[in-house]
């Protein structure tokens, strides 16, 4: 199947962050759950959500060696495979997690020195992850501009061209402004390259505009929140300065270029499926671990269109669906 290819680019990034991680925080160090190593279990992860296999189907699937011969030609799997049970304890455990965020790292900085131009101007949005109130304690109601919902929310940094940066999973009641705050500083290493972020109203917000501009040396363009402050800012200020930017031919043009995260979250949505959550998947550790790994392969096939040279690098139907 075509969209196995892109464990080409996945199983390297695997096999290196392997040697440099040969244990996590949190990963056990005695006993039967040392037996398989953490990055194992995070390629039988990318399989079953690539495949869109449940837990049950995956391990059906294994039991046959035609299809464990098969998934070797595109992943590194050993002769010897845990059990359903044991991959179902381990993967709840926090160095799991912690191992695909450190997978979703290495394909976002690889995308950025494949394609530094795209640096220059980055967008910042979120996007709604419904779940039924009924099966879900653990989530919270929030708004969209849409209305109301229950569920969580997926806050995103994209590039020029729609690669992911840097992404939050929250419940929805979570205020946007200090989710965009955490996410600044994973932006860090890539300062010299960003000028700006653009967001909605929703992030004008004056210490977010100064951290932007203390961490990343950039400007962040957000439309002044009426709801927050009817006055105008100091002019010396960076949100000052933004909102002045704004009212500009050239500002108003680069504002424009936000129109890629709608893209971004809509591909999100409609090819990757990252709001279709399942009942079973319940509590934010557990909805990040499904979301991110569909995160990672949205980029993956961003990387494997820029390596391919294709021009349309979001063209990613294809290779994930």
């Amino acid at each position: 199947m075509l969209k196995f290819g892109l464990f080409s680019i996945i199983d390297p990034l695997l096999r290196n962050l392997e040697r440099a991680h040969p244990t996590l925080p949190g990963e056990p160090h005695l006993g039967a759950d040392r037996t398989y190593s953490t990055w194992l279990l995070v390629r039988l992860w990318m399989v079953r959500v690539l495949a869109g296999w449940s837990q049950r189907q995956l391990f059906a699937k294994l039991q046959k060696r035609r299809v464990r011969t098969w998934l070797r030609r595109f992943i590194d799997l050993p002769s010897r495979l845990p059990s359903r049970s044991h991959y179902g304890r381990r993967v709840r455990q926090p160095d799991f997690l912690s191992a695909l965020r450190l997978l979703f790292e290495a394909l976002a900085e690889r995308l950025s020195r494949r394609a530094p131009g795209d640096l220059e101007v980055l967008s910042l949005d979120f996007t709604d992850l419904p779940v039924n109130v009924k099966y879900d304690p653990d989530a919270a109601y929030g708004y969209t501009s849409k209305g109301r919902f229950y569920g969580y929310k997926l806050h995103l940094i994209v590039s020029r061209r729609g690669a992911l940066l840097a992404y939050r999973v929250a419940t929805a009641n979570h205020h946007g402004v200090r989710l965009a705050e955490e996410m600044v500083p994973d932006l860090a290493p890539l300062a010299r390259l960003i000028r700006t972020i653009l967001g909605d109203a929703g992030y004008d917000s004056g210490p977010l505009h100064d951290q932007v501009r203390e961490v990343l040396d950039a400007t962040l363009l957000a439309p002044m929140n009426p709801r927050r402050s009817a006055r105008r800012p100091e002019a010396s200020t960076a949100r000052g300065q933004a909102l002045a930017l704004l009212h500009t031919a050239a500002g108003r043009a680069l504002y424009r270029e936000r129109t890629i995260i709608e893209q971004v979250n809509g591909q999100l949505k409609d090819v990757l499926r990252v709001a279709d959550i399942p009942y079973h998947v319940r509590g934010e550790a557990a909805v990040e671990r499904l979301v991110v790994a569909r995160l990672i392969l949205y980029n993956a096939a961003v990387l494997k269109n820029v390596l391919d040279h294709e021009t349309h690098v979001r063209r990613v139907k294809l290779l994930v669906a």
